[in-house]
């Protein structure tokens, strides 16, 4: 059995971190009776390499006694160019150095995991290239590492885009609906302001402006999918009605990319759920409040309204783990996951504007904003 090749962005803590320590944990993603020799190689995307090497080190550190971890070492890839996601350079830089490793290794990726992001910072932070930081990172920078990594995936490969209830109003998150006032289409003066640079909707005051930009990034996350998997392979999203399924096969972008293995590729969004215990939640909420809402998460859990979007970072790990390399995901194709259980994306996801309109969009300026030349187009077979 072949070894498979699996790239996480931030993985160096976090969801990801427990998506890697899954990975190289057989019992999470495979069957019992596959060999040890399977472990996939896992490359680490992350903004610190000096983090990403101790990152490994403790899942080297944590692994049970009667393990290889000399093969597990081997396995741990960390390349020397940071890939910082909210910089278009670093995003180029990184992409080419895992491109070299590939062609050097005779290696085709197998899976790619976007799961790297941040969270609704009152802050407004501009970035370098001129666009808001949150839209950046969770969006923009992964759109642009996909789309440079396409060429170098293997068939039958997967990518798993990490989004979050918070996109749905139904979730009853307490987050703004990042549905509302959505950039009307065509008008791409508000596709730049209110998406793209982020600024405040005229609605929102202070406290709702940085927690909006991260609900739409994560609706970002959703459509990027959806559009994603139709091109690739003309898949249309789970749980949307007959008309809007048909009127998604008859656009003229289904199965419009051309690289020979693109109609086996399969793409999906993921919800983790809040997990109290990570740094991307200590950042939001504080270290103190999260350390001890963590310590009460079986009360919180149960007893709580709040309980429902819980899980821990081990159990989000695994479910992440599952959708990009076990063998029960494999048919899933344009289909939004809670944990690693399908689950209807928000009714704006999938009503016919976002299917017909809003997501080719995104695509359309995300192709823009990321300044993809046609030669990187045409690399991907895009055009």
């Amino acid at each position: 059995m072949s070894t498979s090749t699996v790239l996480v962005t931030g993985c160096s803590q976090g969801l990801g971190y427990h998506c890697v320590k899954a990975l190289i944990s057989k019992s999470e993603t495979s069957p019992s009776d596959q060999p040890s020799s399977s472990i996939p190689k896992v490359i680490f995307a992350c903004r610190n390499p000096t983090s990403s090497s101790q990152a490994a080190e403790t899942l080297l550190s944590s692994l049970p006694v009667d393990s290889d971890k000399e093969l597990v070492k081997k396995s741990l890839i960390i390349p020397t160019e940071p890939c910082d996601l909210a910089s278009l350079e670093s995003v180029r830089k990184y992409a080419a150095e895992v491109i070299s490793f590939l062609e050097s290794e005779n290696l085709k990726l197998n899976a790619l995991v976007l799961n790297a992001g941040i969270g609704g910072l009152p802050s407004h932070t501009i970035t370098k290239d001129g666009y808001d930081l949150i839209f950046q990172t969770n969006h923009l920078g992964h759109f642009l590492l996909t789309i440079l990594l396409l060429p170098y995936t293997a068939p039958n490969s997967r990518i798993v885009v990490v989004s979050s209830e918070v996109h749905d109003p139904d979730a009853k998150t307490t987050l703004p609906d990042p549905g509302q006032d959505f950039p009307k289409t065509g008008d791409a003066e508000e596709w730049n302001k209110y998406l793209a640079r982020g600024d405040p909707l005229p609605i929102d005051g202070v406290s709702t402006a940085g927690t909006r930009r991260y609900s739409r990034s994560k609706l970002c996350n959703v459509l990027f999918t959806y559009q994603l998997a139709r091109i690739l392979s003309g898949a249309t999203p789970s749980n949307c009605a007959e008309e809007v399924a048909r009127a998604s096969k008859s656009m003229t972008d289904n199965n419009s990319c051309k690289l020979p293995h693109a109609n086996t590729m399969k793409v999906v969004v993921m919800n983790p759920g809040l997990m109290l215990e990570t740094g991307f939640v200590k950042a939001i909420a504080g270290g103190i409040i999260s350390n001890l809402a963590y310590y009460l998460t079986p009360v919180i859990r149960y007893l709580t309204p709040l309980g429902r979007l819980m899980r821990t970072a081990d159990e989000s790990g695994a479910a992440l783990a599952r959708l990009a390399v076990s063998p029960q995901h494999e048919d899933k194709n344009a289909v939004y996951f809670n944990g690693d259980e399908s689950h209807p994306s928000s009714a704006f996801s999938r009503e016919l504007e976002s299917v017909t309109k809003r997501q080719v969009e995104l695509w359309e300026r995300s192709i823009q904003w990321a300044q993809v030349t046609q030669d990187e187009l045409r690399r991907a077979k895009l055009i």
